[in-house]
Order: structure tokens, then sequence, then C-alpha cells
């Protein structure tokens, strides 16, 4: 699926309309001549599943999506992401489920992952806190903070502050 460059990096609400309710699974853009980095993206709501899919499109990267634990653990061996961004609670299971099964397989064991939640919860942080190049955010999340966190990830520089990675 291609984007049409007339709507702009700002008018993400009509990408998400012409588009309808599917995120775009684009796994063949290029950044030069290098292929553009791969993110899992978990989340059971469509609308934030599209949005976050456009967002990362118009900054470079690829994106692959699931909508459950078990379908995630399916997409990341199929398409080997680079950073995954994990909603906490998504059907059959938690992103922390998740995060720990991807860290049990050899091709992800190393893979850095962002958990969004609705929660503030404190002990979330924590269990986030636990695992090695991880951040933790919570929704509604700033685009443009989630872009940089997961860049960071990915570029291995982690800072580990308390408003990104961890």
């Amino acid at each position: 699926m291609t984007l049409d460059a007339k709507y702009g990096t700002d008018n993400i609400q009509e990408w998400i309309t012409t588009l309808g309710s599917s995120p775009p699974d684009d796994r063949s853009t290029t950044t030069g001549t290098s292929v553009a980095p791969m993110v899992l993206i978990v989340e059971d709501d469509s609308s934030i599943a599209c949005s976050l899919a456009i967002r990362l499109k118009v900054q470079g990267f690829r994106s692959c999506t699931a909508t459950d634990a078990n379908a995630a653990l399916e997409t990341a061996r199929e398409h080997e992401p680079d950073c995954a961004i994990l909603d906490v609670n998504v059907p059959g299971g938690d992103g922390f489920m998740v995060a720990d099964r991807l860290r049990k397989e050899p091709k992800t064991r190393d893979l850095p992952v962002v958990f969004l939640t609705a929660s503030m919860l404190p002990e979330l942080r924590k269990k986030a806190e636990a695992f090695p190049d991880a951040a933790f955010m919570t929704k509604p999340y700033e685009a443009k903070e989630l872009l940089a966190t997961v860049r960071e990830l990915i570029e291995g520089r982690c800072s580990g502050s308390a408003d990104g990675p961890l």
C-alpha cells in the first residue's frame, strides 16, 4: 500500500479516514539504498495501530502489525523487526508477556521494545524496567516523543530517562 503525499505529515486523521481502519503493512520501504527499519506494532485498537503505522512510514520506518499476543509472536518471527511497540493490554496476554516471549526467541532476543498503556499504575513502569532496551509511555502519547524513542532504541542510544527509554 502506498500513501499519497498530498495529505502531508500533519493530516494523519485524513489519512486514517482515507485508508480505513486497516494499518498499512508496508514491508518494502527503503531509505536510500538500505532497507528501512521494521517496527512491530502490537495494538488491538485498529485506529491507534493505523495512526502509528502512518507516522512511522512518514518518518522512514516500515511496520507490521498484530492485534493480539499470539499474532505478535508469529509476526515477529516472520518479519524480524528492529523494534516493537507493545500495547500493555492486548487479547491473549499482555505486552510484558509478549516481550518476555520475544526475548526467549534467538532472532528477537535483543529486540528493543516500547510499552504503551493508558494506565498510570506505577507497578506497570516497574515491570517495564525489568526489560533491557525498553521504554515505557502512557497514552495519550506525544507522537514526536514516541518516534524519537523508537529511533533511539533502534540506534542503541538508550538514555535511561524517565520520559522515554528506561
